[in-house]
This record gives structure tokens, sequence and C-alpha cells, in this order.
């Protein structure tokens, strides 16, 4: 697992039997990190069960590779690869620079190439990557994250048409771990503008049912369309997202809204939506 382990504890219960090994990310240091890793460490235990923690920069190749060689000298095997690394720099697309998008893209795609390179010839039984609802949806100030999450989903296909495992998730706003947990103004915002919180082990509840899923990417997310149609009008411009927000919008009485739909449509069909 990489990245992501604040959020394990909080799906590991009393006699699990598992044998993992974590890989922090950047941003998981210090001993609130040790402190949830002794925890998981616990409950592991009791089921037989070991975790093993290998500081690794995943999105440097040798690094890695270094991790996976001291992977391969352990006595059982490595069956799966979850990838769940990110980091978010909110910025408007006119403020952003090369370091910006790498800082955001590194963790997520670099980590995740190298991770599919150093790993493609092993039979595994899954390979997952945890991508965002902004891959489907955008959002606003994130588009180097929804990029760099949509590249995961990218990988999820390209892995699958080579015949390898890989599922990638695009998780909406899981509320009491990690990044909202730590920023609960920007839960709030989520939820006011539709994309409400979902707790951690209803996440994890449904990672375990997702596994099973016979695709390469799939959202899992708690969307008020009607509260993220007004927020962003544009998503009924887009023939992904069209459907969803005209059963949900405010019945064309905002202009914002009538105008979206217009410019999602051919020139010839607009004068009728205008003057009926």
């Amino acid at each position: 697992m990489q990245g992501g382990v604040d959020g394990l504890a909080h799906g590991v219960e009393d006699g699990d039997a598992f044998d993992l090994l974590a890989t922090p990310s950047r941003g998981d240091t210090g001993d609130d990190l040790r402190a949830v890793v002794d925890g998981v460490a616990g409950l592991a235990s009791a089921g037989g069960a070991t975790v093993t923690v290998l500081a690794a920069d995943t999105s440097v190749f040798e690094d890695t590779s270094r991790v996976m060689s001291e992977i391969g000298a352990m006595p059982r095997p490595l069956l799966g690869v979850v990838h769940a690394a990110g980091v978010i720099d909110d910025s408007f697309v006119a403020e952003l620079d090369l370091d910006r998008i790498e800082r955001v893209f590194a963790p997520k795609v670099i980590a995740a190439w190298n991770l599919h390179e150093l790993t493609k010839d092993a039979p595994l039984d899954f390979f997952v990557c945890f991508s965002s609802v902004a891959a489907c949806l955008g959002s606003v100030g994130q588009a180097h994250y929804a990029a760099a999450n949509a590249g995961l989903d990218a990988l999820a296909a390209y892995r699958r048409a080579q015949g390898l495992p890989c599922l990638s998730i695009g998780w909406g706003a899981i509320g009491d771990v990690g990044y909202l947990r730590r920023n609960p103004d920007v839960a709030r915002y989520l939820q006011q503008t539709g994309v409400s919180p979902i707790p951690v082990r209803d996440a994890l509840a449904a990672f375990g049912k997702l596994l099973g899923r016979e695709c390469s990417r799939i959202v899992f997310a708690n969307i008020n369309w009607s509260l993220l149609v007004r927020a962003n009008p544009t998503l009924l411009s887009n023939a992904r997202t069209a459907s969803f927000g005209v059963s949900h919008s405010d019945d064309g009485k905002s202009g914002q809204v009538l105008r979206a739909r217009l410019l999602g449509m051919a020139a010839a069909a607009r004068a009728p939506i205008v003057t009926s």
C-alpha cells in the first residue's frame, strides 16, 4: 500500500488477517504516522498478520526499485498494490507553474507508473489506484489535480488492455481522515457545493466490493446534483453529466444554467430553445 496509511486504521478490525507492506506518502510523517502504524499493527497481529513499513519516495524510480527488491527478498510474494498517495496544492490555472504541477503529478502519476513498470511481470491479484471524482467532474482550483487523477484512470485502462489487473477508483470526499479532516473549511465548502463527505468506514466497505468489478475505472461519490449544478453550471454542457444536471437543476430559472445548456448544443439547435 502506497500512501493512505492514515485511513487504513479505520478499516482494520480486531483479528483481521493480512500481511501489509506500507510505503507512506510524502505527507505521512512524524509521530502521528507512527501512532497510526502501531495501532494497525496491533490489530493485525491479533489475526496472525504483520505490518511492515518501508520508507520510499515512489515517484523516484530507483527508490521504488529498491523497495521492490526488499519485498522480493521476503518469504511471502507480493499479491497486490494499492496506490493511494496524493498531494493537493490548489491553484487557479493562471497561477500554475511547472513546479506546482510536478508537485501534484509526481506522487500520483509518476509513482503509479513506477509501480506499474516494476510489477508488470508479477502475478498480482489486484492493482488499485485511488483516483478522484475530480477527474470526471473537475474542481475549482484543481485543474492539475484533476489531470493527475485522469492519468491514473488512463493507466488503469492501459494495464487492462495489456491483460494486467487494474482498477482506478474515483473517490468522492472522504470526510473523517486525511486532507479533509485537517481542513474542515474545505469539507464544508465541498458539501455546500454538492460533494457530500463519505465516512471512511463506508468507503472502505465499498472498496472491498469494488475490487471485484470487471472494469478499469469507477467513481464512488455522494453527489447532490442540484447543488453541484448550481455551483458549476458548465456540467450541463458535458455529455457525461448533462442528464444528471437537467433532472436536478432549477428548472431553467438560472441564466447560468440556460447559458450552459446552450453552449452544449449545436448552433442550429439553440434558436428554438431561446424562442420557446
